[in-house]
């Protein structure tokens, strides 16, 4: 019975944070709330501990979700989202403005939560409870403010740092630089990961652990080029013996298999309170869904085949029938024209799944596979319990094996990392290098081009693609132009023009800063993007 005992609270303490409760919400404003009724007792913190988790899904925050789930695959080349010429693919096509209302509301998310974060910080010392969890609440407390800020940096560069609860006089603060910002992040998982257990018992499923920081940390030193510091943080999450690959792909995403082995940290949704949409967006309009996420043709032609070699280089590529001979993880991620779900084909030619055919038919006439779940209906599909799942075990192999390659390290390590994932996307032993592309040698471009590539198809459509081609600096390319979906024809060799975009190097790497932001701060104070003037 005490299995998600956590998780259960979470959704419990979600109506407080987000009910239209007049009365309660004018004695205790959420900020507030804290320092009036909080703060005696180990069961107080807890409560805030709880309701500073929340903050990443609740209701005034539920932009944050959408954005994951269908935003960043439409800002990258693997997607589009279904919605001709909504935020998701505007801000794909590279419309984006100091006045657009979509990029201050991911801007504001961050800092409400921050502002949550910084007053648990503020306030854990008072009560009467054990200081070791003591220590490791603000250790999950610090990721979180962490998790935010990196966010913060990725896409804007330098961001205010703000460490306190603050008034709107006070909140009128420069921009720390992009380094600082990146020091004060790897400062609070630093940190986290000292206080931090390496497990919790079954009951807190879902806390953050020493392993899920490690892996935070790995990614942010891999964002900022910092590869030997990288390779390190990935390999003490390797050491730690904790975390392992999940025994299916396919399974993973699995709702039954949301605490699996493989997951570091992820937002968790339980109970009707706390549910999410994810099965009513990403399924397809045969099957009663919204059309979500929709896979480009680029994606597609990016996933290598069986031999583990690019469609235009492999000797087992037939033009004519493109979907054959892949990598078996485009057919656990992606529907395509004549693919099967739960035994039944899916035509998208001559279907209401076919681009136009409805409203939520795909832009692409691909659609996302991944995290459709088995406990789904047909035309009967509605908020389900699944957890969005932010950092796994996979990523930390790739992080390893790329830090590796670009400081030069090349050795075995960087093979096994690899050929780990790909061992068990075929569905067999990492030594059995005959019945899966094993990855044995090459120099550090062909590795360099071999990893990326990985990332690509691994973890499509999880919201990363975005910052690999922003960090790679190969956004300038891969998001210029036409993007493309399935043959006009069932047969032809035309594909259908889904969208224009448009990306330049010289602005477009960074977002602008909100102009509400800058007329609140002052423009002499807060410095705008270049090029966004």
């Amino acid at each position: 019975m005490k299995k998600y005992i956590f998780i259960w609270i979470i959704g419990i303490m979600f109506p407080l944070f987000t009910a239209c409760n007049d009365g309660f919400l004018d004695l205790n404003p959420r900020d507030q709330l804290s320092e009036q009724t909080f703060w005696a007792t180990e069961t107080d913190a807890f409560n805030a501990l709880v309701g500073v988790y929340s903050r990443y899904t609740d209701g005034d925050n539920v932009w944050m979700y959408y954005d994951h789930i269908l935003g960043l695959p439409a800002r990258s080349d693997e997607a589009v989202n279904v919605w001709k010429g909504n935020d998701y693919n505007n801000l794909g096509a590279g419309n984006n403005s100091p006045s657009m209302w979509y990029t201050k509301e991911l801007w504001s998310i961050r800092y409400r939560i921050i502002r949550t974060c910084n007053v648990f910080l503020t306030n854990i010392d008072k009560p009467q409870m054990d200081d070791t969890k003591r220590e490791q609440m603000k250790g999950e407390v610090k990721f979180l403010r962490a998790f935010a800020y990196h966010f913060l940096l990725n896409n804007w560069g330098g961001v205010p740092i703000i460490e306190e609860p603050l008034t709107l006089e006070e909140l009128k603060r420069p921009r720390n630089t992009a380094e600082e910002v990146l020091d004060f992040i790897l400062k609070d998982l630093d940190e986290a990961i000292k206080v931090l257990p390496e497990t919790w018992s079954s009951e807190y499923a879902g806390r953050i652990t020493k392993g899920a920081a490690l892996g935070m940390k790995a990614r942010v030193l891999l964002y900022a080029g910092r590869w030997e510091e990288a390779a390190t943080a990935a390999k003490a999450v390797m050491d730690l013996g904790v975390h392992s690959l999940f025994s299916s792909y396919e399974d993973l995403f699995e709702i039954s298999n949301k605490y699996n082995e493989e997951v570091l940290y992820a937002w968790q949704f339980v109970g009707q309170n706390m549910a999410n949409y994810t099965q009513i967006y990403m399924h397809f309009p045969s099957y009663g869904g919204w059309g979500g996420t929709n896979p480009l043709q680029e994606f597609v032609d990016g996933v290598l085949c069986t031999d583990g070699k690019p469609s235009n280089e492999s000797a087992v590529y037939n033009p004519d029938k493109p979907y054959e001979n892949r990598d078996p993880r485009f057919y656990m991620s992606v529907i395509y024209p004549g693919s099967t779900y739960r035994g039944v084909e899916i035509p998208v030619y001559g279907d209401v799944d076919y681009p136009g055919a409805t409203g939520n038919s795909s832009q692409s006439g691909y659609y996302t596979r991944k995290f459709l779940d088995e406990g789904a209906v047909r035309y009967a599909l509605i908020p389900m319990e699944s957890n969005v799942i932010i950092l796994r075990y996979a990523e930390v192999l790739l992080t390893y094996a790329e830090a590796k390659i670009e400081s030069g390290s090349i050795d075995q390590s960087v093979y096994d990392a690899i050929n780990m994932l790909r061992a068990r996307a075929y569905g067999v032993d990492i030594s059995q290098t005959d019945k899966y592309p094993a990855v044995t040698e090459g120099s550090q471009e062909e590795l360099r081009k071999i990893v990326r590539n990985e990332r690509m198809i691994e973890l499509c459509f999880e919201g990363q693609r975005r910052d690999d081609i922003i960090r790679w600096r190969t956004a300038e390319k891969l998001m210029n132009g036409a993007c493309y979906g399935i043959p006009i024809e069932k047969e032809g060799k035309e594909h259908i023009l889904v969208m224009e975009r448009r990306f330049d190097p010289s602005y477009h790497y960074l977002f602008p800063i909100p102009q509400d932001e800058i007329d609140l701060i002052g423009k002499d104070i807060m410095k705008q993007n270049p090029g966004w003037d």
